[in-house]
């Protein structure tokens, strides 16, 4: 149900709900002549706009802003792309060495250029064939691959026990090490097998592969491939019921946060972003920023910091008050980063285990606009109705009147038709005969800010007959009609201090 329909009928459904679970009976009126009018108070009911606006879901909530303005705000799923965008681009493999020292060539794509990378996980595999007929030691050696300074190496003695080949297999840990790369981005791999006599000689069969490689740091130009947000949609509940007329913000905007741990140049581009209307229309957004959000990123002597990026469309930069004025209910939309975005940037940066590009984007609707013939329409299950009055005891009715009376600070006009269903829609009876204005519009200044209250007076009249078809009631209808002060010709502010004000008496017209 949207925010004005709980406004309203937290105050009228008090009225029937207190009225239909009373009982009239000798105790509350003794009549005396055949001819008398009775006066009994139902209820007196006060509440602010901020106690009026709750029930919301995670995703949507309110905000006051200093001098007390209404926000309401939808917010739209976290979503996020981490490292492993970039570390499963670095793919080492196994190859087999044809000489004593060579260098393995790793392309890396998208113009990524690595200096370093610390590793967390992982192993290095090797395997060989000896076909010496004596011991031999061998030494295999990563000089790029090092820890505290001192390179990878692998120290294997073969011992000849009369039979070749002789077949060696092992792992090293790399957990700890760190990769430095080179201007062709290769891997150097060095072998000495030193036998007994002290000669150098070779080996056959020698193989060395990479497992289970994890990195928690990685240094250098990261290229420029897209970062691509999830698609996500965004519900906006205040039109859901709506059925026609205008409503305009005159502020609304449209909140974009991206939180950034990556340490390189991020531009955020809006691949996605367009409002559904209530009328299925898709209108998009349109705006010459949209495609040049630079979001801020940490410095190298900053790893482990996250940068926050705050951008807003707003009526000043976009056209997002005249597609929010046309009955949204959805704001679809979806955000991709671009790193390093100019092309001849070839600054360093780096990437961590834990870096992360984070977006969220929030709808933001401030109370503050105006609102001309705003109808919307909603269904209210009720478990019971207990219009349980007894008119019975007191001969013959000639009218039952009930007075409904209305102060309101807020700057809307409510006309109201509620009508009465039973379990299968069908509708038994309505509360007026036609829309009725129930609450009137607090007067305004040029400002919009609310200057008196507005009292209004309603009769309602309701016959023994009515209250029978009444038993029967499962659903309410609820067709409201909402307009700010002057019909929506001025812009209105609604402020959590504004109050409403409703009271509600029957007088009984008795004949014995």
């Amino acid at each position: 149900m949207n925010t004005f329909s709980k406004l309203l009928l937290c105050c009228l459904l008090v009225s029937l709900t207190i009225f239909g679970c009373r009982k009239f009976d000798s105790t509350d009126v003794e009549l005396t002549d055949y001819n008398a009018e009775f006066a009994i108070p139902l209820f007196n009911t006060k509440a602010q706009v901020n106690d009026l606006l709750e029930g919301f879901d995670d995703d949507t909530f309110i905000t006051l802003g200093e001098d007390g303005l209404i926000t309401l705000n939808y917010k739209g799923e976290i979503a996020a792309e981490n490292s492993t965008a970039i570390f499963d681009v670095i793919q080492l493999v196994g190859f087999e060495m044809m000489d004593t020292f060579v260098a393995v060539y790793f392309p890396l794509p998208n113009s990524i250029d690595i200096d370093y990378a610390d590793l967390t996980a992982g192993n290095l595999a090797y395997s060989f064939e000896s076909y010496h007929e004596e011991d031999v030691d061998v030494l295999i050696t990563l000089p790029q691959i090092t820890k505290n300074g001192l390179p990878l190496q692998a120290d294997v003695n073969v011992e000849y026990e009369g039979d070749t080949p002789i077949q060696k297999v092992g792992i090293k840990d790399l957990a700890g090490y760190r990769l430095t790369s080179t201007n062709n981005d290769s891997i150097l791999v060095r072998y000495e097998a030193i036998r007994a006599n002290g000669m150098r000689d070779t080996l056959s069969n020698v193989f060395i592969g990479f497992t289970g490689i994890e990195f928690s740091y990685i240094q250098g130009f990261l290229g420029q491939d897209v970062y691509g947000i999830d698609r996500d949609t965004i519900e906006i509940d205040f039109f859901e019921n709506w059925m026609r007329g205008d409503v305009y913000f005159v502020d609304p905007k449209v909140l974009i946060k991206i939180q950034n741990s990556f340490g390189f140049p991020i531009r955020s581009e809006v691949a996605v972003m367009q409002i559904e209307t209530v009328n299925g229309d898709i209108l998009p957004l349109e705006s010459p920023y949209e495609d040049s959000i630079f979001v801020d990123y940490p410095a190298l002597d900053e790893v482990g910091v996250t940068k926050v990026t705050n951008f807003e469309f707003n009526k000043d930069n976009s056209n997002i008050a005249e597609i929010l004025g046309e009955g949204p209910v959805a704001l679809d939309y979806k955000l991709d980063g671009i790193p390093n975005p100019d092309p001849s940037n070839t600054e360093v940066g780096f990437a961590t285990d834990t870096s992360k590009f984070i977006a969220q984007v929030e709808v933001e609707l401030p109370f503050y606009g105006a609102a001309s013939g705003f109808v919307v329409f909603d269904t209210i299950s009720v478990d019971t109705f207990s219009f349980d009055v007894d008119f019975l005891g007191y001969g013959e009715v000639n009218y039952a009147e009930f007075k409904l009376i209305s102060e309101n600070e807020l700057p809307l006009n409510v006309d109201l038709q509620l009508y009465f269903a039973d379990v299968n829609g069908v509708v038994l009876d309505s509360m007026f005969l036609d829309p009725t204005a129930v609450i009137a519009a607090a007067p305004v200044d040029v400002d919009g800010n609310v200057i008196s209250e507005a009292v209004q007076t309603k009769i309602i009249n309701v016959t023994d007959e009515r209250f029978e078809t009444l038993k029967s009631t499962d659903r309410l209808f609820l067709r409201s009609s909402f307009s700010t002060t002057d019909n929506g010709v001025v812009n209105v502010r609604l402020t959590n201090d504004q109050e409403l004000l409703m009271r509600m008496g029957m007088k009984l017209g008795l004949q014995k």
